[in-house]
């Protein structure tokens, strides 16, 4: 095969930025256009009547509300598009360019300490409900940080930004025993509840939490972006006989050295009990979903822990549909920890108790090896993984108080150009063209690649400054008026005659609603909440532009 000139090198090598795609590469295609509406237009879902708001939209309903004192909780969202996901057939993210293969060698610098959790020792006189420590995970002996971690990162970024399917959902939440949850719901598809302690006999269909079009391998002939550059297995918990799409990214585990752990240093926090702080599964309400309606329900009093004969009529504010994908904003672990602890901030009973970490400051490189990418999905690669600007990845546990603020850079690039006709050429240094894309970041255009809507909402959750911003992201405490606040139906209608036991909400009526009820009941409506929060809307949303 005859030697390539320093020219045909350059061609090879020069990947260019995402503006450079732009041409090549064709529109995604929503995966149900019939039913395609404009962003941030009025739509229904599964037929339950939910609006469909973009946040720019929520953000102008929002713009006369002041901000308070309490602070922003730590996730927030990055709306789901109303037209459904971008799928492409395979062979336009095929291309007819020259696929590239080789391997990239990633620095991961821990920006604050990292947790990967591996074994968790319980207190020994608490039956299992309290931890007493957790190591870091390890293969064998060695610390590390699994390449799937890792994959699960850049994979969920990459989701979103691109407006690609979930890949990522617990199959069903189930309703819990009083007083948890009183109606459970299925990420897709719906659910009917039959209700005799609730709704007197009636049943009531909790829709779908997440689109069906989003879920994967739903469009029989196309599939998304990041389905194409990691691959999919079909029901990965052990059940056969699932459709299965090989990737063309692995990334193999980040070893960490010994040294470069810290022991005791780091605490982490939880409630006394058997949920985690936090309570990381959502609810078919309107904190984790969009407003649908409010439920009149009928619920038994209790005293001295057994139920009574006596009943109270409650609001149940009904949500279908996730306000969109979950990302947690960064913070330093050390303020937000010591705001739990002081007298006061937080009325539950908490503990702590250490975690072994990469501390923060230190080191690990793994590799990530590409095998036959096409040049434009590769170029959105290197921009997700090593993020520009003041955006910045979390990896691990413990997300919600600061820790897993990671900073990805590259240290090597050894790719080569792939020929079906010819022999492998030698891995060549791209280090130098590949670092050009990196400093590009989103050029103008984005090409078609990027959701411009999921661009910003990342940019506004996922912001960085070096030194952190003194913001501190803390959970609505469960007392007072907060989560375990019950709304009596009279104080949500005031005394109103309402037919029937359900009340359909547009976003209107349930912000109207949440901010009558914004003295009893501060969390109803996380939009609302947010929009109050100290900082939130004179620091945190600003960063969108």
């Amino acid at each position: 095969m005859p030697e390539k000139t320093a020219k045909d090198s350059k061609k090879i090598e020069g990947f260019g930025g995402l503006g450079a795609v732009k041409d090549k590469f064709p529109e995604g295609k929503a995966a149900n256009p019939a039913s395609s509406s404009p962003e941030g237009a009025q739509g229904v879902a599964n037929g339950g009547g939910v609006s469909k708001l973009s946040r720019d939209k929520y953000d102008a309903l929002l713009s006369k509300v002041t901000e308070g004192t309490h602070n922003p909780n730590p996730f927030d969202f990055v709306f789901f598009a109303n037209n459904g996901p971008a799928v492409y057939e395979r062979k336009d993210l095929d291309g007819a360019e020259d696929p590239i293969s080789g391997y990239l060698e990633v620095e991961l610098k821990a920006l604050t300490p990292v947790h990967i959790a591996g074994t968790q020792v319980p207190v020994a006189d608490q039956a299992g409900t309290q931890i007493a420590k957790s190591w870091f995970y390890r293969q064998g002996d060695v610390p590390c940080i699994p390449g799937s971690s890792i994959r699960g990162m850049l994979r969920s970024f990459i989701e979103a930004l691109t407006n690609g399917w979930v890949s990522q959902a617990q199959e069903e939440y189930e309703k819990g025993g009083a007083p948890t949850r009183h109606f459970e719901f299925k990420p897709f598809g719906s659910f009917e509840a039959h209700q005799h302690a609730c709704m007197s006999g009636r049943s009531y269909t909790v829709g779908q939490a997440i689109p069906a079009l989003f879920k994967p391998l739903s469009s029989v002939d196309k599939i998304d972006i990041a389905t194409y550059l990691f691959g999919y297995v079909e029901n990965e918990q052990g059940v056969s006989g699932g459709k299965a799409i090989s990737g063309k990214v692995m990334i193999e585990d980040a070893d960490i050295a010994q040294n470069d752990l810290q022991g005791d240093c780091s605490k982490m926090l939880d409630t006394n009990g058997r949920s985690m702080m936090g309570g990381p599964e959502p609810r078919a309400n309107w904190w984790h979903m969009r407003p649908k309606e409010v439920l009149k329900r009928s619920v038994r009093l209790r005293r001295n822990g057994s139920l009574t004969g006596r009943t109270i009529e409650v609001a149940q504010f009904m949500g279908e549909g996730f306000w969109g994908r979950k990302f947690y904003y960064h913070q330093i672990p050390e303020r937000c920890i010591q705001w739990y602890q002081t007298n006061g901030n937080w009325p539950l009973l908490i503990y702590s108790y250490d975690i072994e970490c990469l501390a923060a400051g230190k080191t690990a490189s793994f590799k990530i090896y590409l095998d036959r990418v096409p040049e434009k999905l590769l170029t959105l690669l290197y921009v997700c993984l090593f993020l520009p600007g003041n955006m910045r990845h979390k990896l691990g546990y413990g997300k919600a108080f600061g820790y897993g603020s990671v900073e990805l850079s590259l240290r090597t690039a050894m790719l080569r150009k792939e020929k079906d006709a010819d022999w492998p050429s030698p891995l060549k240094d791209c280090k130098t063209a590949v670092q050009e894309v990196i400093t590009a970041g989103w050029v103008e255009g984005n090409g078609s690649l990027i959701n411009l809507p999921a661009l910003k909402d990342l940019k506004m959750i996922l912001h960085y400054n070096n030194p952190v911003d003194d913001i501190i992201f803390t959970y609505p405490p469960f007392d007072r008026n907060n989560f375990a606040k019950v709304v009596q139906y009279h104080e949500y209608n005031n005394g109103e005659v309402r037919v029937g036991a359900i009340t359909p909400v547009d976003e209107n009526a349930a912000i109207a609603t949440a901010e009558t009820l914004w003295g009893k009941k501060l969390p109803l409506h996380f939009m609302l909440y947010q929009a109050r929060a100290k900082d939130f809307k004179s620091k945190i949303m600003t960063r969108r532009s």
